[in-house]
């Protein structure tokens, strides 16, 4: 299955919606499936996961998929 998560930030900022987001990607990753995660674009970021595909887009481009 793939699965698309859409959220403001991931870890390592400090953010409970993006920590949620992160541990249910890598969850549903453990499982086989194919996830990939859309988040505001921010240098803190980790984005180098090996199984989940992280895209950082600008506030403006992230509309889009609203």
């Amino acid at each position: 299955m793939n699965i698309l998560f859409i959220t403001n930030t991931l870890p390592p900022v400090v953010d409970g919606v993006g920590d949620y987001t992160l541990n249910l990607a890598k969850e549903f990753a453990k499982h086989g499936h194919n996830v990939s995660i859309v988040c505001k674009r921010d240098d803190r970021v980790k984005t180098d996961y090996e199984d989940i595909k992280v895209l950082q887009q600008s506030f403006k481009q992230l509309q889009q998929y609203i």
